[in-house]
């Protein structure tokens, strides 16, 4: 089916066309929209405000503009390659350097992994959930005077 357009508007559409088209369209819109208002939501009923929930996701304070931003916040924050006082360099980022760098360290670490030391983490046994301090009950009888 034809995208409606201005430009090859010789034929009027019908509704089918119109309805199909305003649902393929809308229909991310509406899931995006449906996660926001439960995030929001949420949100409110947590006490945060806007402002907050707005950089809830957003450790560094700043959302990402472009996919080599983003990599470069995630040398920085996840795979601690850079600095934290690390700048962003616009440089860089147009030949793609901090997207190879990603990459590349997420190969090395892939390809030293071993599923088997998974399964052979021993974990403490002297780790023991932290219980509330309890008054210790007395063990003797209390005896009630009776006048």
């Amino acid at each position: 089916m034809p995208i409606i357009t201005p430009d090859n508007v010789d034929v009027p559409p019908s509704f089918e066309q119109v309805k199909a088209q305003v649902d393929q369209e809308c229909e991310p819109l509406f899931e995006k929209l449906l996660l926001l208002i439960v995030c929001k939501t949420l949100g409110n009923q947590q006490g945060y405000t806007l402002h907050q929930q707005s950089d809830f996701n957003t450790p560094w304070g700043k959302a990402p503009r472009s996919k080599e931003e983003e990599a470069f916040q995630d040398l920085v924050w996840l795979h601690k390659v850079l600095p934290p006082h690390d700048k962003f360099n616009n440089e860089l980022a147009a030949k793609g350097y901090y997207t190879k760098l990603k990459w590349k360290k997420l190969d090395e670490f892939w390809s030293e992994y071993d599923p088997e030391l998974d399964q052979d983490i021993q974990y403490r046994t002297s780790c023991k959930p932290h219980r509330p301090n309890r008054p210790k009950r007395s063990t003797r009888i209390r005896r009630v005077n009776h006048v």
